[in-house]
């Protein structure tokens, strides 16, 4: 009998098509085997491994069974995904964008690999990323809003705080045209832009699949976008811009945790002021 991983090597080399390239992807198993009555929770991910087709590759979950000798282990429903060459072509160009900004001393890339996989890895260079943002917050407003409307059709693979607000403030100021107010998140900023275009390039394939195309055309022309801005240096409008919505944003949290502190501070009995939160005003 074929392994899971057998099966899966002899199937791809017999899905191949024109305009993409096939990817067999573990699609999660109901929640009880019918075979062995065994829950699922004791399918767990052994490691990481690379799918070559055609060239290229994509990493997946490699899943086995814990299924003890004498037991059939429960099937895994193999799903397959087209990666078309829009979606390669993002996932392909994101790390050369990486390599670029490096080659710009604007980023440092770990030592280890021009396209990491393990996870250490990957969050180094999101910590990379955003703190270039940070450094580059001009940027935002240098680019067009045309250019970042359609990022906001990205959604999140798995629960993700920090991605759904920075969704939330790039709708509201690009779609919406009306930025959110300090307390509710306030106005938009260069790492919210950056951390869609980067979460939609480590997306896996099946859910990148399910991504509108002008979403993923967004985020592949966006990126040589970026790095013209970045080694064009500091625009100063555009750094007037950006100190001006900081400075809005840092104030607010400050009369924020002004109130907080008030409310920390009140007797049984005071009163608070709805609009302003002052403390028997």
């Amino acid at each position: 009998m074929l392994s899971l991983n057998a099966l899966a090597q002899r199937c791809a080399a017999h899905l191949g098509g024109k305009g993409g390239r096939r990817l067999l992807v573990p699609r999660w198993p109901a929640a009880r085997s019918a075979l062995t009555g065994r829950t699922f929770a004791a399918l767990a991910p052994s490691r990481r491994g690379t799918f070559p087709v055609t060239g290229s590759s994509r990493t997946f979950p490699r899943w086995v069974s814990s299924a003890t000798e004498g037991e059939v282990a429960a099937p895994v429903e193999l799903e397959v995904v087209v990666s078309d060459p829009l979606r390669q072509g993002l996932v392909d160009k994101w790390p050369k964008f990486l390599a670029d900004l490096q080659a710009g001393g604007h980023f440092n890339m770990p030592e280890s690999e021009e396209a990491p996989e393990k996870l250490e890895e990957r969050a180094e260079i999101k910590k990379n990323c955003l703190e270039f943002a940070r450094a580059r917050s001009d940027i935002l407003f240098s680019l067009s809003a045309d250019s970042i409307r359609p990022l906001t059709k990205f959604t999140a693979f798995e629960p993700n705080k920090k991605l759904n607000a920075a969704l939330r403030r790039l709708d509201a100021q690009f779609v919406q045209g009306v930025p959110l107010t300090v307390g509710d998140g306030g106005e938009a900023n260069f790492q919210d832009v950056l951390r869609v275009v980067m979460e939609m390039s480590y997306a896996p394939a099946g859910h990148l699949a399910g991504i509108p195309d002008e979403a993923v055309q967004a985020a592949v022309d966006i990126l040589p976008e970026l790095l013209k801005v970045a080694n064009a240096g500091v625009d100063e409008a555009a750094k007037a811009k950006a100190d001006a919505a900081t400075a809005i944003r840092t104030e607010g949290l400050g009369r924020r945790r002004e109130r907080e502190e008030r409310k920390q501070n009140a007797q049984p009995g005071d009163w608070e002021c709805p609009s302003c939160g002052g403390i028997n005003f």
